[in-house]
């Protein structure tokens, strides 16, 4: 008796092995793709904050170009307006002078000016667009009979979309 349940004991020991075996081979393929998958979020994301720096650098020396750039302007005007005044006639040199500093008033953002909001300029006419009853009809009146005049303002006016509430 001890014999067999010995061997009863080795088989299913035999069998439970073999089991586990084929069902750590059957999800092994879905714990490779979670990690493949889990390796692709992870490049993804360091080349999401590669391209974020890549941008950031690229806005920073655009703005270096941009400060150098209106340095060198405002020296390009110096020069300018200095050989002007050396080279040039007094009044011609007083013009250029007045030039210059008439332009730059104008590029001047810090203005003391205060600046409003677009304001609305339509006017509001009794019976017009703006008004609440605008396309709203009145009770039926009782119907006269039309005149000619009336048919040839009709026709001249079918062309004129605001006439037309229907």
């Amino acid at each position: 008796m001890l014999t067999s349940n010995l061997i009863i004991y080795l088989s299913l020991l035999v069998v439970g092995a073999i089991a586990g075996y084929f069902l750590s081979r059957a999800f092994q393929p879905i714990q490779k793709e979670q990690k493949e998958l889990e390796n692709k979020l992870i490049e993804a994301q360091r080349e999401l904050k590669d391209y974020q720096q890549e941008v950031a650098n690229h806005f920073r020396a655009t703005s270096k170009a941009v400060s150098s750039l209106s340095k060198n302007y405002k020296c390009v005007v110096e020069q300018l307006a200095g050989g002007a005044l050396h080279l040039a006639s007094t009044d011609v040199s007083r013009q250029i002078l007045n030039s210059v500093f008439d332009k730059s008033e104008d590029v001047n953002l810090d203005s003391s000016t205060d600046i409003q909001p677009p304001k609305d300029y339509a006017p509001k006419v009794p019976g017009g667009v703006l008004s609440e009853e605008y396309g709203l009809k009145e009770a039926a009146s009782p119907v006269s009979n039309p005149t000619i005049s009336d048919s040839a303002y009709v026709a001249e006016n079918d062309d004129d979309p605001t006439l037309n509430i229907n």
